[in-house]
């Protein structure tokens, strides 16, 4: 039991942990950003850009820094938004814990470090600051794709999907019905490995792992068992009623298919699978997951 310090925390992942952390019986100060409404109890403002978050701490000590906090997008860095935050941030979070000898800092990377984008590659220059800090005692968590409640990119994945589909919809109805033709089965395309696996794991057990591992190193929190694209696809279909097939064959995109690709660009090499280890034993998506949440994105009762 202590007193931690957690950026990030209104994050997907800081919003499962935190209570967590709080029923062990730790003392939680959640930083949030300057420019947030009125902080709530356990809250403070500050700014992890600036040297000591831009606040006066009052000598306040902590026992150990969970930092959450980054840029989650996958597409280009124009504005250094993504850079700026995910490394100059961690750099500052190094130097408060120094500054004010905290021997424990807690680092969530991702599994994710091919360097494919600035994301990737801002996530693994912090996983070596990390390291190589004079911070006593360093634990790195390495998650997959986190699956939840107010999780961001696998939502909008399929999102997209959704939307693409249905305008395709509209226009294929009002054609058919011009010509007078039966209704056809439209198969949309997705370029990626059917076999490949979307290591996507649920928050629940990405947290519970972060709350229980107190010790130094690094910790794959990944899904053991991740479903492959081939998996997906038919569970994503299944809902939406629309036969979508996961493809390493190349092919001339129709309009929908196109306006997906488009759209979905920073997301689609993670179509091809990766594997990773895990430390975890459970963390499983199955069916019932994906379609539960296809159904909370189009706003039907799962219950329904």
């Amino acid at each position: 039991m202590g007193t931690i310090l957690v950026t990030g925390g209104t994050g997907a992942i800081g919003r499962s942990l935190i209570p967590k952390l709080v029923k062990q019986g730790n003392e939680v100060v959640k930083l949030i950003h300057h420019g947030a409404a009125y902080p709530d109890n356990g809250e403070v403002s500050g700014d992890i850009l600036l040297p000591d978050f831009g606040r006066v701490w009052n000598d306040k000590h902590f026992d150990a820094v969970y930092h959450l906090a980054a840029v989650l997008r996958l597409g280009e860095d124009k504005s250094g938004e993504i850079w700026r935050t995910n490394v100059e941030g961690t750099k500052n979070v190094i130097d408060l814990c120094a500054k004010h000898k905290v021997p424990h800092l807690y680092y969530c990377s991702t599994a994710f470090c091919q360097s494919m984008n600035t994301y990737e590659i801002s996530k693994s220059v912090c996983e070596l600051l990390v390291s190589h800090s004079d911070i006593p005692n360093v634990t790195v968590f390495k998650p997959g794709i986190v699956f939840g409640p107010n999780e961001e990119h696998f939502s909008t994945f399929i999102s997209l999907i959704i939307k693409v589909h249905r305008r395709a919809e509209l226009i294929r109805r009002a054609f058919e019905g011009a010509v007078h033709l039966p209704p056809l089965e439209i198969t949309f395309r997705l370029y990626g490995n059917p076999c490949g696996h979307l290591n996507i794991v649920k928050v629940e057990a990405v947290t519970d792992a972060m709350a229980r591992i107190k010790e130094s190193g690094t910790y794959w929190l990944t899904n053991p068992s991740p479903p492959t694209m081939n998996q997906i696809a038919e569970w994503v279909g299944q809902v939406v009623m629309l036969n979508i097939k996961c493809t390493q064959d190349k092919y001339s995109p129709s309009p929908p298919e196109y306006a997906f690709n488009r759209l979905a660009s920073a997301f689609l090499p993670y179509l091809q699978g990766q594997d990773f280890p895990s430390n975890l034993t459970d963390g499983c998506i199955y069916d019932y997951d994906i379609r539960e949440r296809i159904r909370e994105i189009l706003g039907i009762n799962p219950k329904g």
